[in-house]
């Protein structure tokens, strides 16, 4: 007889005993005085996957190390010393808790209950009951849960019936408003006899709302109209300078010319680039002032210089259709005052090339002079007087409204966009000044712009800075000696134009494809002869320029970068400044502008390093 029979058995019982372990519900283990396992039946064995043969003989604490530490043993042998059942909670799979709580969920989300039970004294053998009480702790969770719904279901009843008392208190008060709303309706029915009386006046006011609705109406359909008529006066001045630039690059690929026909075509294609980027630039403007982007600066200027530099730069428009350009200066005048230079030069630029386009014969004056009990608080008045054709007084009110000619023969005949009085003023508000205009049709015109500018009581020298274009000229033939340059463009045509005005300046170029060659050149190039100057394009393949630039930031490195992009809208500059570019410039870029923003930014890094 084995020992799984023998710690059962009495006479007669050793066959029922062993059946009795095979169908109990419960898991079954008989231990003896030194806690070595005697008995393991098959349910115990199903739920800790542990055979009879693999446990039988194994003392129990091999089994479960943790009743070394949990204090499990001492109870254990307290049971087999004593005969008090003790009370434990485990799952069997891991080891046997001594828990406070009487169930516990053991690896297979089974709550079990352990029970020990000392069965015979000589030799003393101990019987470790395992119960399954899932389904009992489950159905007293759903009467626990059962018990609240009650709860909450009598709750929702009490205030069932307190809203239905709320309700017959409010339907009586309804009976009684009711009561008052009859007698108040009887005195309304005598209100109704006066309000017929003033129906009339009602309707006089609404039919003179309906005349008012008709004429914004109307007055919308000429906007649309106006605005039809401009997209369609674009699309002509936008094509027109195109076509000429396609047909004379055709004319100097296809044909051969001598050297002064190859000139004229340049000239022709240089000229009608120049105005279809002041196209470009007129409608970019008038879309960031409309969107609330333009922005101005306070910067401390001399407005003899600036205009002086307007009327230098459209000098030779003037020469051509021969008509006199000049400066007047009243004095006595500030020498420097504080607003945005480049906005008031933006308006002049606008305000000079109406005055010269739509002038045939006679002068164009630039008037500037000091308005102010004191010099230095008063007004900035700068006047562009010119003997035009003059503007009719029919055409004031919309003379400074964009997208708006004096009318469309005008249009026809000297082409342009309607948007630069617009620009013009907008700009002048935006510096805290007017813009107005006195004329007559066949006399001329006379634009006055009036600035409030802080400055200084100095008189300005009414003189022109001699020979100032041909220094300019002369400073910008070879200024980027010993210079070496960075040029990153995805496209071939850019880094070859960008490369040849650089080159022709002085500047030793490299090239670079995308930001990461840029990386790769730059990081190579520290070794021996750094960048003084990067022009990084900033929309390219595999590594744009915002990522570039920032990666070169990241790593300490503080070359002075010129963003060049086509990206011209409000905000890119702010875009492109963000991420660590320190300048900015819109393609095409005149070769001019590009030198001198360079110059610049050398400069700058020369006085920081002291190199």
């Amino acid at each position: 007889m084995n020992d799984s029979e023998a710690a059962f058995s009495q006479p007669g019982q050793a066959v029922d005993c062993q059946l009795l372990l095979e169908q109990l519900p419960y898991g079954i283990c008989v231990v003896d005085n030194d806690l070595m396992v005697k008995v393991w039946n098959p349910q115990l064995a199903e739920w800790t996957g542990w055979s009879s043969e693999s446990v039988i003989g194994q003392s129990l604490t091999n089994l479960f190390p943790s009743l070394h530490h949990r204090g499990t043993l001492q109870r254990l042998e307290s049971v087999l010393s004593t005969g008090v059942p003790a009370l434990f909670s485990a799952a069997m799979h891991q080891q046997l808790l001594p828990i406070p709580h009487t169930a516990a969920i053991n690896s297979r989300g089974m709550v079990q209950e352990v029970r020990a039970i000392r069965i015979s004294t000589e030799p003393r053998q101990m019987l470790i009951m395992v119960s399954d009480i899932t389904l009992t702790t489950t159905q007293k969770e759903q009467l626990r849960q059962e018990r609240k719904n009650l709860l909450e279901a009598q709750t929702s009843l009490q205030a069932s019936i307190e809203e239905l008392g709320r309700k017959n208190a409010r339907l009586q008060q309804e009976i009684d408003e009711r009561q008052e709303a009859e007698i108040a309706m009887r005195q309304q029915t005598a209100a109704l006899i006066h309000a017929k009386v003033r129906e009339s006046e009602h309707t006089k006011r609404l039919e003179q709302l309906v005349c008012d609705l008709t004429k914004a109406r109307q007055a919308a359909e000429v906007a649309a109209r106006t605005k039809s008529e401009f997209l369609a006066n674009m699309s002509h001045e936008i094509r027109t300078p195109m076509t000429a630039i396609l047909g004379y690059v055709d004319l100097l690929a296809n044909e051969t010319f001598t050297e002064d026909e190859r000139a004229e075509h340049i000239a022709s294609i240089r000229r009608n680039s120049h105005v279809l980027t002041e196209i470009i630039d007129d409608i970019l403007d008038i879309s960031k002032i409309e969107a609330g982007k333009m922005q101005v600066e306070s910067l401390p200027f001399s407005p003899r210089e600036v205009v002086a530099e307007v009327v230098e730069m459209l000098q030779d428009r003037a020469n051509v259709k021969g008509l006199h350009l000049d400066m007047r200066l009243i004095e006595p005048a500030p020498t420097r005052l504080v607003s945005d230079p480049t906005r008031i030069r933006q308006i002049l630029i606008n305000l000079v090339g109406n005055a010269i386009k739509f002038t045939k014969a006679g002068s164009v004056h630039v008037v500037v002079q000091w308005i102010a009990a004191h010099s230095s608080h008063g007004k900035l008045q700068i006047q562009v007087v010119d003997t035009g054709i003059g503007i009719p007084h029919t055409a004031r009110d919309q003379l400074f409204a964009p997208f708006v000619q004096a009318d469309t023969r005008m249009t026809r005949e000297y082409g342009g966009t309607g948007l630069g009085l617009a620009i013009s003023q907008r700009l002048a508000r935006m510096l805290g000044g007017e813009l107005s205009v006195d004329s007559d049709v066949g006399r001329g015109s006379t634009f006055t712009l009036e600035l409030p500018c802080p400055g200084e009581s100095i008189p300005m020298m009414p003189e022109l800075p001699a020979s100032s274009q041909t220094n300019r000229q002369a400073d910008m033939q070879a200024p980027l000696t010993d210079t070496k340059i960075l040029v990153v463009d995805d496209t071939p045509d850019n880094r070859k134009l960008l490369s040849f005005h650089l080159k022709k300046a002085g500047a030793d170029v490299d090239l670079a494809e995308n930001g990461q060659e840029a990386l790769e050149k730059i990081q190579a190039a520290r070794s021996s002869q750094p960048f003084d100057i990067i022009l990084m394009d900033m929309q390219m393949p595999v590594l744009d320029g915002y990522d570039a630039t920032q990666q070169l930031r990241r790593i300490g490195d503080l070359t002075p970068v010129i963003a060049v992009t086509a990206h011209a809208m409000a905000g890119d500059r702010d875009k492109c400044l963000s991420v660590g570019c320190n300048d900015y410039i819109t393609k095409p870029a005149p070769r001019e502008k590009l030198l001198a923003i360079v110059v610049q930014w050398l400069q700058s890094s020369v006085a920081l390093t002291g190199q």
